[in-house]
């Protein structure tokens, strides 16, 4: 056994005890969340090209042809997520691209079905801060991740549907 006041059993910047175990936990925790830190990046990623690819869609199909507002609503909420912005409704309208009583219906829409959420900004009142909900990000995480998958694992053991059908 060793000796508890050896260097071994002792938090340099604490001067805490540790114990060999309890590193290990912390190690293997930290490493973890980086792992999680890095699957987040590479969903955002995949988030920030598909906007990229709706924005080139809309320049060269016919106007509204390949249009969905819902869809670049959430994906721009996702990244605000991830990046850790504030998003407010004029924004979202204007991701949109829909004019602003079309924008308001779609963000009414994605929040009857539970994935976005409205709050008051408290710094000012005339703004509404735009977030998603841990439905939203759990959709948005599920159909990212499929993206590259086979368009069944969509489906496969998802449990109850997530409302998207309640959208229409």
């Amino acid at each position: 056994m060793r000796d508890p006041g050896s260097p071994a059993f002792h938090d340099a910047g604490s001067g805490q005890a540790t114990s060999p175990t309890s590193r290990r936990v912390v190690e293997n925790l930290a490493q973890a969340a980086a792992v999680a830190d890095i699957h987040s990046q590479q969903l955002a990623e995949k988030a920030r090209q598909l906007l990229k690819a709706r924005k080139v869609i809309s320049k060269v199909m016919p106007k509204n042809l390949f249009k969905d507002s819902a869809w670049d609503i959430m994906l721009e909420l996702y990244l605000g997520a991830i990046e850790g912005g504030v998003i407010y409704v004029k924004q979202m309208i204007i991701a949109s691209g829909e004019r602003p009583a079309t924008g308001i219906r779609i963000i009414a829409r994605l929040e009857d079905a539970g994935f976005i959420e409205r709050n008051s900004d408290d710094l000012d009142q005339r703004r509404v801060i735009v977030n998603l909900t841990e439905r939203g990000r759990q959709a948005m995480e599920l159909l990212l991740n499929g993206i590259s998958e086979r368009p069944d694992s969509l489906t496969e053991g998802a449990g109850k549907p997530l409302g998207f059908r309640q959208m229409r």
